[in-house]
């Protein structure tokens, strides 16, 4: 029996489908837009944290941290930043959406593409990281349809992403 006939691909919600599925070259865009997006949030923690800190040694450091580490270290200066609380609030809530959408792009980087087995025409990303232990596994694929909806919600952020705490508060 192999690997891909225990795979179960139960998806919980319904998926509203709007359109075809995407084309190879469609697909091949979608991605590579979601991958640039994210590369803009990561510079991004690099401006966030040289706004937030004079210690260069501290942002040194960040270089070498992963996404998730450094998302968690720009919400500390957050915190502890002179700034209003409500502008801080607002900051948290925005770099919180992208640590949730940083989990798609680790999804997205770190994971084979596979078509259901099951024989449906859905081709998606099996998070591996999720197959540990025997099978079958109850695996739900990151569809397309997802990471364009991720995609769209990253670039609603970057207005604010992409501002700096400090730069924010002197409005």
């Amino acid at each position: 029996m192999s690997c891909l006939s225990r795979w179960r691909f139960d998806c919980p919600r319904p998926r509203l489908e709007f359109m075809s599925a995407p084309t190879p070259q469609q697909q091949t865009e979608l991605i590579g837009a979601f991958i640039l997006n994210f590369g803009a949030a990561e510079m991004a923690t690099f401006q966030w944290i040289t706004a937030l800190t004079t210690d260069l040694v501290l942002r040194d450091v960040a270089i070498d941290m992963p996404l998730s580490k450094r998302i968690a270290l720009v919400c500390q200066l957050v915190k502890r930043a002179n700034a209003p609380e409500d502008k801080k609030a607002r900051a948290l809530e925005i770099w919180g959406e992208v640590a949730k959408l940083s989990e798609t792009r680790n999804k997205l980087a770190h994971s084979p593409l596979c078509r259901n087995p099951t024989g449906l025409d859905e081709w998606g990303f099996i998070y591996v990281k999720k197959m540990k232990g025997i099978g079958p596994f109850q695996i739900e694929p990151l569809q397309f349809d997802g990471i364009a909806r991720d995609g769209s919600r990253l670039a609603k952020l970057f207005p604010e992403l992409l501002q700096p705490l400090q730069q924010r508060c002197k409005k």
